[in-house]
């Protein structure tokens, strides 16, 4: 047994607690769901009031480091108190902040010269729905995402330009001065046979073979983010391939469900 203990906190902590036992720690959970396999093989504690209770849980957890799942990094406030209690393995808020501002991003990708879908943020109003999604600001797996219906977007939300394609999620290592592409998977999104929603995620399938013009365009996309805003560690990028060309949609700043796949298909420890 590792005498390297971790915290890890999120929505699923599952396939993290998973993937940092296989790298040699000791995972401690908190959890939105206390999956029965999660509870069988590692001690933690379920959060009932997901994900402020996160702040009480911690103070039981042991004096380790932690880092986080999805969608913590859409609650700024739990974030930063837990950084308080415990040293944080990842990006802290301010990047994660600054990342996951879409204008922020889209501006990024325009400046070096990345394809990327168009947005609009505010109060603009479109003439058609099908050109447009609408997006919350704090989403993740696709939750409250669907084509707009000409109505004001309001400040919690913002538009996207609809691609069709399929969609993809690349998982990166940032470094103080570089960033290591991990391998890329494709997403299974709005599938009815798993009673999804339409936008909703239901998995990942990988590694994706990746020809010479993909690998970079997928490195390209990974170290202008990296560059501009100083990610380090594990992160992910969404995108939709539309063609020869690799359009991102969204980062991921932390531990995404596509990990555990790259590690299991590739033998890597990614944590």
């Amino acid at each position: 047994m590792s005498n390297k203990p971790l915290i890890i906190i999120g929505a699923s902590a599952r396939a993290a607690a998973f993937s940092a036992h296989r790298a040699g720690y000791t995972p401690y959970w908190l959890d939105q769901f206390g999956d029965e396999d999660l509870r069988q093989r590692f001690p933690g504690e379920i959060i009932t009031g997901y994900p402020k209770q996160a702040i009480a849980l911690i103070g039981k957890a042991p004096d380790a480091p932690f880092v986080f799942t999805g969608a913590l990094e859409n609650h700024p406030g739990v974030l930063e108190e837990l950084c308080r209690q415990r040293t944080l393995l990842g990006n802290m808020m301010p990047v994660c902040r600054r990342v996951r501002d879409p204008s922020g991003l889209h501006e990024v990708f325009r400046r070096n010269r990345i394809p990327c879908p168009d947005i609009r943020t505010g109060a603009g109003l479109v003439a058609t729905t099908s050109d447009w999604l609408i997006k919350p600001r704090s989403g993740s797996g696709g939750i409250g995402v669907g084509f707009h219906d000409g109505r004001n977007a309001g400040a919690d939300c913002y538009l996207q330009q609809y691609l069709t394609g399929d969609s993809f999620s690349a998982v990166y290592i940032g470094g103080r001065d570089d960033c290591r592409l991990l391998g890329v998977t494709r997403q299974l999104i709005g599938m009815p046979e798993f009673h999804a929603r339409e936008f909703g995620y239901c998995g990942s399938i990988g590694p994706v073979a990746l020809d010479a013009a993909d690998r970079n365009q997928w490195n390209r996309i990974g170290a202008a983010v990296t560059g501009e805003f100083g990610l380090r560690g594990l992160f992910g990028i969404d995108a939709i391939r539309q063609g020869d060309k690799i359009y991102p949609v969204e980062v991921n700043p932390r531990y995404t469900a596509s990990v555990e796949v790259l590690e299991l298909a590739l033998g890597i420890h990614a944590v």
